[in-house]
């Protein structure tokens, strides 16, 4: 990795610009026929697959240290369903978050020819994907955390965000109020998490009951259901704590509690109710590739009460929506290490002339009761419950660890399974033979609703949708860039920058490239052609429109036969204020019906605040050109939307360093460059000094590095720019993915 001088990098901007330009105004296509079109969206992949095909499940295999256990072989498990023994038809050993995950979850449900592999999930030989890392969801219950549980949980979301998040894992911060908003997104921008764990704040639920002694949810649902003991205590307790109600009968202070009782019961069951429905939503949000899932459930526990209500349903439906999606819960009980105690404080009376079993009124019993969701909800999805324990900050780092090796097993279900009835769920155990030393972790099972149905009905939704007689582009556009996640049948790339100057209105600039080969042409005259509608948004944190753009490419081709071509266009945004952005793009090719959509965060910081700032990275791939004429030929320089890379190139880093602090000697500010890869640093430079001789403005000082590619093994990577100012101590980092082929 080389720092080229400024002087041996001048004019590089420049006649990036002017290849830019030339590239807009190349949009020659390429001459390959439109193939017959599929409409279908590739959105519908789901790590449990049910289907005539094979079934497949995730599992977990620790040793007593809690270490994950990765030499195991497919004849030493042991899988039933519903009790009866499955022959294994598919095993492979999968690194979470790995290039390979993907691929190899979908190999395991193909079911046209049953292998049994026990290789590491490797990448595949063809178009790379994104650069991508496990999924992870934190989902805040706000709705049943004090206020101190939501400190903690804010303290849970910026120590991960800060010290455990790596480059490339796509992280979902959701909550049951719903408080995050727009920022409820996966993302691996650091400063979109930091922003979104900002607005986790406190919500209240208490309901407005000032009688004494306080009756729990616990004890309101046994009094509810009936409980005698709970009754008589509470209606005893009534009856001596309002003496000016004379006479008092017995029957009267009955309906007092029972009436106390049933609203309390209630207002659990509508909160509780919200969390569960908000929890499904999250299990299953649609995010980036098909893997393993995290999901930490940070709350303080509460009652399934199921009063005139479907919550068992719910909780079910939850269940199986975690194994459609493949998430592991883990839960987290924000109180931390908490010893309930009977005393002065709880409003409880141990004097009341009556025989009661204090424990129908205990704390403990309470928070025992509380807590049995969070230990379900875990044991049932694969996970673990994270209890009573201050180091909640190091329990999310353990989970991370123990969940980063895992099993994918897949079996063939019984003919009868597949019928054509209502889903039923299907208990599945899985043991290690001869290993009693080892803890197994697995969903308890799966709902088996047949999954090439709703795919089926996905893709004549899609068909249907894609005619322009029925939907104009707009119209398609809109609900395209509307969507949680990208389309990807229409290849559309984007490269968000912003690289504004100081003292100048905040902006920034989308590059969209197209890659025609999947557009449909048709005859004109003697060439042939094709239009694509392309719209540009561009939202702000609270996903209020602050930009808006769309037009028409027209594109052609001079006769058939040939590759792919590639068009790209710009839309240059101006900005009322700095802050953050999400850029969101979407193509439709009206003919063939295809579309295609891209969605990328950009933050564009505060220049005129004068703290340290950086500029989107603008990287670029530099050829070796083979010199036919002099010397002095210059190397071929390419701006590659889509930030893939040969591997025989080396890739070109651009970027500008605002309000670095002014010194006699210049800037004291050091660069480091770091390109990660799994989680992991592939390539990295030492820390290095800002060279700022000749800047023109001192305020935005010009920095570029290079990257050689020649080392690197194909596929997705995260480059990295970090500069830290030794003088105010301020840092700032970018980062930007990126494609080794």
């Amino acid at each position: 990795m080389t720092t080229p001088s400024p002087r041996r990098a001048a004019g590089f901007l420049l006649r990036c610009i002017a290849l830019f330009s030339l590239l807009l105004a190349a949009s020659a296509p390429s001459s390959q026929l439109a193939r017959a079109q599929d409409p279908r969206r590739d959105d519908d992949d789901e790590v449990l697959r049910v289907s005539t095909n094979l079934v497949q499940t995730d599992v977990t295999v620790l040793d007593k240290q809690g270490r994950p256990v990765t030499d195991l072989r497919p004849e030493q498990f042991e899988l039933k369903v519903d009790g009866q023994t499955q022959p294994l038809l598919f095993f492979e050993r999968v690194t979470a978050g790995s290039a390979g995950e993907a691929s190899a979850l979908r190999r395991s449900t193909r079911g046209a020819t049953p292998t049994v592999s026990t290789t590491a999930a490797s990448a595949s030989a063809t178009r790379p994907a994104p650069p991508r890392g496990r999924s992870v969801i934190f989902f805040i219950d706000d709705l049943h955390l004090s206020s101190e549980g939501v400190a903690r949980a804010r303290d849970i979301l910026l120590s991960y965000i800060e010290r455990r998040l790596a480059p490339g894992t796509p992280t979902l911060i959701a909550s049951t109020s719903g408080q995050i908003g727009f920022l409820q997104q996966f993302t691996d921008d650091r400063a979109v998490l930091r922003a979104a764990a900002r607005r986790v704040r406190y919500q209240s639920t208490a309901i407005l009951d000032f009688d004494q002694p306080p009756m729990s949810e616990r004890i309101a649902l046994e009094i509810d259901r009936g409980n005698r003991g709970a009754l008589d205590y509470y209606v005893v307790s009534w009856i001596r704590d309002n003496p000016s109600r004379s006479p008092t009968r017995r029957d009267t202070a009955e309906q007092v509690v029972r009436g106390r009782a049933r609203t309390i019961v209630e207002r659990a069951a509508q909160v509780s109710e919200a969390t569960i429905s908000s929890l499904e939503s999250a299990v299953g949000a649609r995010g980036p590739e098909p893997g393993r899932r995290i999901l930490f459930f940070v709350s303080e526990g509460f009652t399934l009460t199921n009063r005139k209500r479907d919550i068992g349903d719910k909780y079910r439906r939850v269940i199986a929506a975690a194994a459609r999606a493949g998430t592991v819960v883990y839960t987290l009980d924000a109180r931390g290490l908490a010893v309930p105690m009977l005393d002065a404080s709880s409003g409880m009376r141990a004097d009341i002339e009556l025989e009661t079993d204090l424990t129908v009124v205990s704390p403990s019993a309470d928070m025992a009761a509380q807590q049995e969701v969070l230990r379900g909800l875990a044991a049932d999805t694969g996970g673990r419950a994270l209890l009573n324990t201050n180091g909640l900050e190091q329990a999310v780092e353990s989970a991370l660890g123990e969940t980063a090796e895992y099993y994918v097993l897949a079996w063939r279900p019984e003919a009868a399974e597949t019928a054509g009835r209502s889903p039923q769920f299907r208990r599945v155990e899985v043991s290690v033979r001869g290993r009693p030393d080892l803890t197994v972790r697995v969903r308890s099972g799966f709902l088996d609703a047949r999954a090439d149905d709703a795919r089926q009905r996905v893709a004549s939704g899609a068909a249907g949708s894609a005619t322009p007689a029925v939907r104009s582009s707009n119209a398609t556009l809109s609900a395209v860039i509307a969507e949680a996640a990208e389309r990807r049948a229409l290849p559309v790339e984007l490269y968000a920058i912003f690289n504004g100057e100081t003292g100048s209105p905040p902006s920034l600039t989308a590059l969209v490239q197209l890659t025609d080969e999947p557009v449909r042409f048709a005859p004109a005259g003697e060439k042939l052609q094709a239009e694509v509608t392309v719209a540009c948004v561009v939202l702000d944190d609270t996903g209020k429109t602050v930009f808006s753009e769309g037009r028409t490419l027209t594109l052609t081709r001079a006769a058939p036969g040939g590759g792919a071509s590639r068009v790209i266009t710009q839309f240059p945004a101006q900005l009322t204020k700095p802050g953050l952005y999400q850029v969101r793009v979407a193509a439709h090719d009206a003919r063939g019906g295809l579309t295609g959509s891209a969605f990328q965060w950009v933050e564009v910081p505060d220049l005129k605040a004068g703290r340290l700032a950086l500029s989107t990275p603008v990287i670029v791939e530099r050829h070796t050109v083979t010199a036919t004429t002099a010397p002095e030929t210059p190397q071929a320089v390419s701006l590659n939307v889509d930030r893939r890379f040969a591997r025989a190139s080396r890739l070109r880093a651009e970027l500008y360093v605002y309000n670095a602090a002014r010194a006699a000697g210049g800037a004291n500010v050091e660069m480091e460059i770091k390109v990660w890869r799994d989680g992991r640093v592939a390539l990295s430079a030492p820390p290095h000094k800002l060279a700022d001789a000749g800047a023109a403005d001192p305020s935005r000082i010009r920095y570029d590095a290079e990257v050689p590619l020649r080392g690197l093994a194909p596929g997705p990577y995260i480059l990295e720019v970090s500069a830290a100012d030794r003088t105010t101590r301020a840092a700032a980092t970018r980062q930007i993915a990126f494609t080794v082929e």
